[in-house]
């Protein structure tokens, strides 16, 4: 397979940004013999999340899986939580789904109104406390 591993980089709380992740699974990814690039962006961010899927079709000619794995941990009940914290997991969890898979959505609709033919593309979505989306191209 062919992967572009998107990670902002950030702490398991969600603050700062680094490119040390994202590269060291590329890194382990081509030692093992496969492709993939990087993405930095925040896949809370529409334009962001437009740049990622591009990222896919531009770097391997095509994009077939998304896997949403977005989060962040804010670790308290919600009876403590800030309107602040609670408002940043939403930001991640949610809208962090959302915003690739309407890209990508939007990638495979217009291929397939190109080709006149289905196009057989997956979205999995998945809840975790760790950052992290992937998109793949076979």
């Amino acid at each position: 397979g062919k992967l572009v591993v998107n990670d902002l980089g950030g702490a398991r709380d969600g603050s700062g940004k680094s490119t040390g992740m994202a590269d060291h699974v590329v890194e382990e990814i081509r030692a093992l013999g496969g492709e993939a690039v990087a993405s930095y962006d925040s896949v809370a961010d529409v334009a962001a999340g437009e740049r990622i899927v591009k990222t896919a079709v531009d770097a391997f000619g095509q994009l077939d899986v998304v896997v949403n794995n977005a989060g962040i941990l804010r670790d308290k009940m919600s009876f403590n939580m800030t309107e602040e914290e609670w408002d940043a997991v939403i930001q991640v969890h949610l809208k962090g789904h959302f915003v690739p898979a309407r890209f990508a959505g939007a990638y495979w609709r217009q291929k397939s109104k190109d080709s006149g033919q289905p196009v057989n593309a997956k979205i999995v979505n998945t809840a975790n406390v760790i950052a992290s989306c992937r998109i793949f191209s076979w």
